[in-house]
């Protein structure tokens, strides 16, 4: 019995620190809160630091709860009644009954954080990351990469839309509102729609939380490490952009933040 108490303690400490890791990895708290003239002389905390997409998201939903455009973009987009009908769907596709009862009975590393938000507005949003996060292992590697890419995918536009203060009906126009297409897996397809709008409002949370001077740095990165050419084609004034240059611009941006910053 002594021994059985002593691992559980060691499981709880593990989940403890690797909770208090995700926590540490929010990207509030790897960019300089300081003003530009400073940051020119400094390296940006984020490089050579990947936030991996499974903490930045529960990150973002965290910091959405905090930022009332959030919310607004959650209810006018229905996704929280999708993702609610989506997650017994998605429970009974990847056949994890068993893994849901561990879930429950406190098995999963995500229980804290996944609890933590249950009486919140978004909680049902974590609750369908942390199943997917209990799952991904058991399913075939190309559905679980399925299932990350689109995460990574809008939760790096989103952080970029956050992060340069779009309102929530600009937001929306990055919406999926159609299965994307994987013909070989044809089940995967509406949770796959879920997990990119997820990580689009949970990058847009952890952006639009960010402090003015952060924002600044943010895209002062971004635009470090943009190629030349890119850096050429987004100059001028940001106001006289067609819609179209300044979506582009978003993507762009949005790519060049998944590929530096967030680790898939």
């Amino acid at each position: 019995m002594s021994l059985l108490k002593g691992y559980d303690d060691v499981v709880e400490e593990v989940k403890a620190k690797e909770i208090a890791r995700r926590r540490a990895l929010a990207l509030r708290n790897l960019i300089p809160d300081v003003d530009s003239a400073v940051a020119t002389s400094m390296r940006m905390d984020i490089l050579g630091k990947g936030l991996d997409v499974y903490g930045f998201i529960l990150n973002g939903i965290e910091a959405a709860q905090r930022v009332q455009e959030t919310i607004a973009v959650v209810r006018s987009t229905r996704l929280l009644s999708e993702s609610e009908s989506a997650l017994a769907a998605l429970k009974e596709t990847a056949e994890v009954a068993k893994v849901s009862e561990a879930v429950e009975a406190g098995e999963s590393i995500m229980e804290a954080e996944r609890f933590l938000f249950a009486a919140n507005v978004l909680g049902v949003l974590t609750t369908y990351v942390g199943v997917w996060m209990s799952i991904a292992g058991a399913w075939a590697a190309a559905k679980a990469d399925i299932l990350t890419d689109n995460s990574a995918s809008g939760a790096s536009r989103g952080v970029v839309l956050g992060g340069n203060d779009c309102g929530p009906h600009y937001v929306s126009q990055f919406w999926m509102f159609s299965n994307p297409s994987y013909p070989a897996y044809r089940e995967v397809e509406p949770t796959a729609r879920n997990m990119y709008n997820i990580g689009l409002v949970a990058g847009y949370g952890a952006g639009k939380s960010l402090t003015r001077n952060q924002k600044g740095n943010l895209f002062r990165y971004i635009h470090e490490n943009m190629t030349n050419a890119t850096r050429g084609m987004y100059s001028g004034n940001f106001k006289d952009w067609t819609l179209k240059k300044k979506q582009d611009y978003y993507i762009d941006c949005g790519a060049i933040f998944r590929a530096n910053v967030l680790a898939d």
